[in-house]
């Protein structure tokens, strides 16, 4: 706390993860939340290593991005907080950012949380590849939830990706 208050101080933004994982990890999640937060909207953070003068270190920052999604994942969230993981995650980090949060609440069974979250990633993501792997993930949790008819559809629509980047023929993938 008295490195991250110190201006001057080096390794603010390294103290100031450390204690943001330190709140985790003792159970106190809307702290570890407010703090890894701060890092990503407090220029002077976002740096492991010195004293930031207004330029991010931005391997940082993903990794930073990466566990608030974890955090994020450990309690009920809304689509407000995945449209604010989605704005502070660095550029090059954004879709991954939230795949990491679906894939991290699918993984602990909170199943409407996580199809909320791939259904968000499935609306930002343009590659074919990821829209498969997406759309997997949701006709599972889709079938797991008792919406068969919803299941069927994305599993109709993986299949189709799939024959699209496989260049199937059509007389092979009818």
């Amino acid at each position: 706390t008295n490195v991250i208050a110190n201006p001057l101080a080096g390794s603010r933004g390294l103290a100031a993860y450390r204690k943001s994982w330190s709140h985790f990890n003792l159970g106190q999640m809307d702290d570890s939340i407010v703090q890894i937060k701060k890092i990503m909207t407090d220029k002077s953070l976002q740096t492991k290593s010195g004293v930031s003068e207004g330029s991010a270190d931005l391997q940082f920052l993903e990794e930073v991005a990466k566990d608030y999604a974890t955090f994020l994942s450990k309690r009920p969230y809304t689509e407000a907080d995945l449209k604010e993981l989605f704005e502070l995650a660095p550029e090059k980090a954004k879709i991954s950012t939230v795949t990491t949060l679906a894939s991290e609440t699918e993984r602990i069974g909170r199943r409407k949380e996580a199809i909320m979250a791939w259904n968000f990633v499935l609306n930002k993501q343009s590659q074919p590849d990821g829209r498969l792997e997406i759309l997997a993930h949701l006709a599972a949790l889709n079938w797991a939830e008792g919406q068969i008819e919803t299941a069927q559809q994305n599993f109709k629509s993986s299949l189709e990706l799939w024959n699209e980047l496989k260049g199937c023929g059509k007389k092979e993938c009818e």
